[in-house]
């Protein structure tokens, strides 16, 4: 697993994009940064196929992680605040 920047406290809760899963190469997830121990990542409110997906456990040597782009970040936020006001709608 490649993390292209430093795990620490700021880090929990930052905004990720992790790419080369081995089973889905081509799959771009994006997600809130929670944890990495022991060689796996845990990432919460997970994107990718146009909607969030929950918490996310990823493993593997081939996994790249890095910050994603703003053209991204605002994707990811627009996606997560429309779920968010449906699930509202709903209580």
């Amino acid at each position: 697993m490649n993390v292209t920047f430093p795990i620490n406290e700021q880090t929990k809760g930052s905004i990720v994009r992790i790419t080369g899963l081995e089973y889905l190469p081509s799959v771009v997830f994006i997600g809130r940064f929670a944890k990495l121990e022991n060689d796996v990542l845990s990432v919460d409110d997970v994107y990718y196929d146009g909607r969030t997906h929950g918490t996310e456990l990823f493993s593997g040597n081939s996994l790249y992680v890095d910050i994603p782009t703003y053209e991204q970040v605002f994707e990811y936020g627009m996606v997560c605040g429309r779920e968010k006001s449906k699930g509202d709608e709903n209580d």
